[in-house]
């Protein structure tokens, strides 16, 4: 009798366990994103600018918007996105000129497009037109005659910096004394005063500039309107721009300039909440990416959209934006 009982107190609290495990199975939260999730990310090389900031903003996903991303090191842009394209990584910062490139499927990506999406813009990367504060240069066309560095020979900046003299009306071989070189490079000359100007591309507050700027007094040459509004016409990768005075030790006045954008971006086919979490997490987490590289104090929303050429939205972060009201100047891509 005593074996009967304890057989049926042992088959009763058996019965118990099981009822509450399988409660417990029905009321259990969804899973977050990041239990479903792993992505991993195209950074770019570790002494650059975008693996640091590729990690911060994995560091931010983790803690605002519980996505999981893991950064991967690259040789940069167009390596990033070979590897978008092909699979190979779910998500990618470019310079967003190249995207433009690999959604056409022209240049090195010539017959094989990428069908990117954007994320959105982190952070400008603006063309600084350095030049001695004590000289006549005001503008991109005043350069003629100058002796001037285009940035190193076949690079994002000299294409620029031709096609800015080519809408000012100059030709770089024949109007003015042309050189391509790096920047480090033309600020030795420039503080020698074997130049008298030299085109950059990069985020303000660039060590080098101020570093040229610590021992020489210097001035940005503005892009004048008219010149703006045709260059951008020809390479809608660009944005005007303005850099505020004292951007730059000594550097006292404005200038209204143009800008690329350090993009992130996803392809076709990505998952638009996640999408939506990893915008959000960029533009709610701003502060602590600041906190971590000092290009995270360039990120504003209102920017976001800007310069992305034909390359679509991808529609969750269109989503997040347009309820940020941060799409409201910005035009469509045709």
């Amino acid at each position: 009798m005593m074996r009967t009982r304890a057989l049926l107190v042992s088959i009763v609290a058996l019965l118990a366990a099981l009822t509450l495990l399988v409660a417990g199975c029905e009321v259990e939260d969804e899973p977050a994103i990041a239990d479903e999730v792993g992505l991993s990310m195209g950074a770019g090389s570790p002494g650059g600018t975008y693996f640091p900031l590729a990690v911060a903003m994995a560091d931010t996903w983790r803690a605002i918007v519980d996505v999981d991303v893991a950064t991967q090191s690259t040789a940069g842009s167009i390596q990033n996105l070979q590897f978008l394209g092909g699979g190979a990584i779910d998500v990618a910062i470019a310079f967003n000129d190249v995207g433009v490139a690999a959604y056409q499927g022209i240049g090195v990506f010539g017959g094989e497009p990428v069908a990117l999406e954007a994320v959105g813009n982190v952070y400008p990367e603006v063309v600084q037109i350095v030049a001695p504060a004590d000289g006549d240069l005001e503008t991109v066309g005043d350069l003629a005659g100058a002796r001037v560095s285009l940035g190193p020979e076949e690079s994002t900046t000299e294409l620029t910096a031709r096609s800015l003299l080519d809408h000012a009306g100059l030709d770089a071989d024949t109007d003015l004394d042309a050189v391509a070189m790096p920047f480090e490079e033309a600020a030795v000359a420039l503080e020698a005063g074997e130049l008298d100007a030299a085109f950059a591309v990069g985020p303000l507050e660039s060590p080098a500039i101020e570093d040229l700027a610590s021992s020489l007094d210097i001035r940005l040459l503005g892009v004048e309107p008219e010149v703006q509004e045709s260059v951008i016409a020809e390479r809608p990768s660009l944005s005007p721009h303005f850099v505020p005075p004292f951007t730059y030790t000594g550097q006292d006045e404005d200038a209204e300039t143009l800008t690329y954008w350090a993009t992130v971006y996803v392809v076709e086919g990505f998952d638009d909440d996640v999408a939506y979490e990893l915008t959000r997490g960029i533009f709610e987490g701003e502060s602590l990416i600041a906190d971590i590289v000092p290009v995270g104090d360039e990120i504003d929303i209102l920017n976001a959209a800007k310069g992305l050429g034909p390359i679509p939205l991808n529609d969750g972060s269109e989503r997040y934006l347009d309820e940020q009201g941060a799409l409201d100047d910005i035009e469509a891509p045709e």
